[in-house]
């Protein structure tokens, strides 16, 4: 039934059918197709999306200007419009953000704290490089567990219990979570020194700064949201 619906729409003959609507449209909303039009043309998007998109916009346009709106009112300035469109849709503010995001955020940031610990500590024995490269991994993932179980995120996704039930199984859920990161942290340092070796500590407290300010960076680049710090 997907099927045959999609393949009507992709039939439909958007040149012609938009002739059909331009017509039914008052001047001022006509004018403001025709302006959007060319901004878009400008910018390089395809014959083809401009009348998809021209088409959607000219019906709820004739079901609005029946209530006396505007395309302006509903869309804004064509420049406004031409924007949103090229950038395409924003992520919801108030839910957080996607779990890659989540988990490369708390991945450099616990991974960047171990790391530099391991630079400054002067009697720690050092991992090899490979084992401390894939603790970034696996504090990522462990953090995008805890993450999603606090009661912040859930409080986010509205999803939270009664309190003490929440911050139970939180408290939990964090045992659990420390004692596999630990176990798998253990378990990187039977990596073979031979592709594995143990580098100067200067070094990883270079990669471990280095990490720590991409943290910070990333997290205001991609808008990352919900993370515990």
């Amino acid at each position: 039934m997907v099927a045959k619906k999609k393949e009507v729409i992709e039939h439909i003959d958007y040149a012609k059918e938009n002739v059909v609507l331009a017509g039914q449209l008052t001047k001022r909303n006509e004018q403001y197709i025709h302006d959007l039009d060319k901004a878009l043309s400008l910018a390089n998007v395809s014959e083809l999306d401009r009348q998809r998109l021209a088409y959607t916009m000219m019906q709820e346009l004739i079901q609005n200007q029946k209530t006396g709106k505007t395309a302006r009112q509903l869309y804004g300035t064509v420049a406004e419009q031409t924007k949103r469109i090229l950038e395409g849709p924003k992520e919801d503010e108030t839910k957080p953000s996607p779990d890659w995001k989540l988990f490369l955020d708390g991945g450099l940031l616990m991974g960047s704290f171990f790391m530099i610990m391991t630079g400054i500590s002067a009697n720690s024995q050092s991992l090899g490089i490979v084992s401390m490269l894939l603790n970034y991994v696996i504090m990522g993932l462990a953090m995008l567990v805890l993450t999603k179980a606090s009661p912040k995120y859930q409080e986010m996704m509205k999803a939270s219990t009664h309190k003490w039930v929440a911050l139970f199984k939180y408290l939990m859920i964090t045992i659990l979570t420390m004692l596999i990161c630990v176990s798998g942290i253990f378990v990187t340092s039977f990596i073979p020194a031979v592709i594995n070796p143990v580098l100067d500590k200067s070094i990883y407290l270079i990669i471990g700064v280095i990490t720590l300010g991409a943290k910070f960076y990333l997290k205001k680049k991609l808008n990352i949201r919900g993370g515990l710090f």
